[in-house]
């Protein structure tokens, strides 16, 4: 589990490497009206793709009313990326989410599948909502990309420390495993 300390490096470091600033902030809250309009069928579009697999459609199923309550979930978090509170909560929940996906057995590889296709979906509908204005969507998308690897970022890393704290192993014990295994494979 990291503390609040570790949680704001972690946020403050993505936002620097993704080279996440203030223009990215004023584009993602101009298009939040623009956005709201998507959330609805973003959430169809979204649940639609996880019932093409067996593995997340029975995820979806394992429990009554999960689904509802996960597109409301969706809607909500799709609505917050573009409501310009790009703060330690914002990073917390980030965090939470990647958790909650570790106690729900849901495989970090589904997640970072479904960015790329919330990435997809975000850009059609700039280019609908700009078409043929491609100065102005360019910079609007570079936002928009900025804004998910660090959402993936902070999911990522809540979502296996998460998993690595369900061993009961430390990070000093699984990095020291690590470059032994590492090491041996080298030699061969």
């Amino acid at each position: 589990m990291m503390t609040q300390k570790e949680k704001e490096k972690l946020f403050e470091e993505t936002k620097i490497l993704t080279g996440f600033c203030e223009e990215d902030k004023a584009n993602l809250i101009a298009l939040s009206p623009v956005m709201k309009k998507y959330a609805d069928p973003l959430a169809e579009y979204f649940y639609d793709r996880l019932h093409r697999l067996d593995t997340t459609k029975a995820i979806l199923e394992a429990k009554p009313g999960r689904e509802a309550h996960l597109k409301i979930t969706l809607i909500d978090w799709f609505n917050n990326l573009f409501a310009g509170n790009y703060d330690i909560n914002y990073a917390s929940d980030m965090m939470q989410i990647g958790q909650v996906h570790v106690a729900e057995k849901v495989d970090q590889r589904y997640l970072i599948s479904m960015y790329g296709m919330v990435f997809q979906f975000i850009i059609s509908a700039l280019e609908s909502e700009y078409e043929g204005k491609l100065a102005e969507i360019e910079p609007l998308q570079n936002s928009v990309a900025k804004i998910l690897s660090i959402d993936m970022a902070m999911m990522m890393e809540s979502y296996f420390l998460e998993l690595l704290d369900s061993t009961g192993w430390s990070m000093t014990l699984l990095k020291k495993m690590a470059t032994v295994s590492i090491s041996k494979k080298l030699k061969k």
